[in-house]
């Protein structure tokens, strides 16, 4: 504080007058905010050194006005927070600027052929793009496979989804899922027993069901058409 002095002076004298001047000080505004989240999660930041504040929102913020407020967070961005110290009879304001650092959530593509016979060996593979290495992946079924991102299964009827859940090095985590067909294996007949003279008469073995495939086993010459020399 400190006072000014006026003096007005003619020919008729001088006069002097005196005012007092208060400067009253502008708030020092502190914020803390987390040093990054993932996309999507919403980061807590509160201010302090003022009595009220405006924040900006190049985030999406949940109170323009509040303390503390949440930003959802959609991308990096610099944010301003304006604090106001209200003293007797002015009110004082400054700014600070701080940055809400969006980390990209990892993305997820599998990869194989999702068709496939019953019992038979289904191999899919997680890509993995964006997001921080290093990343962990888990899938929903039981895995034979010593790598996270290959899954090996023996294929079941009752398999119709699989699902491969990833979280990178920053803790930020996606899930996608690939539908599974699972083909049941034909029931064959081969037919009666039946019974041959010991000569070299070819036959035919028609009796097996379903059609096409193939035979096997001593004496049979056209694996297609089931012929064999007895």
């Amino acid at each position: 504080n400190h006072t000014i002095e006026a003096t007005a002076t003619n020919i008729c004298g001088s006069h002097t007058s005196q005012i007092s001047v208060s400067v009253n000080e502008t708030p020092t505004i502190e914020v803390s905010s987390p040093p990054g989240d993932c996309i999507g999660n919403t980061a807590v930041v509160e201010a302090s050194g003022a009595d009220s504040y405006q924040w900006t929102n190049n985030n999406q913020v949940s109170s323009q006005t509040g303390n503390p407020v949440e930003y959802t967070i959609s991308e990096t961005t610099t944010e301003t927070v304006t604090g106001v110290l209200n003293h007797a009879f002015v009110s004082c304001e400054s700014e600070e600027t701080f940055e809400i650092l969006a980390f990209q959530l990892p993305q997820i593509e599998i990869l194989g052929n999702p068709e496939i016979c019953d019992e038979d060996t289904l191999t899919l593979i997680a890509e993995i793009t964006n997001g921080t290495p290093d990343y962990s992946i888990s899938w929903s079924e039981q895995n034979a496979s010593a790598l996270d991102s290959i899954l090996i299964i023996e294929a079941s009827l009752g398999l119709n989804y699989v699902i491969a859940d990833v979280v990178d090095a920053n803790g930020c985590e996606s899930t996608e899922g690939i539908g599974i067909t699972v083909y049941d294996l034909p029931t064959v007949e081969a037919g009666a027993n039946v019974e041959f003279c010991d000569q070299p008469i070819l036959t035919n073995l028609e009796e097996n069901f379903p059609l096409n495939g193939y035979w096997d086993g001593l004496g049979i010459i056209d694996q297609d058409n089931g012929t064999i020399d007895p």
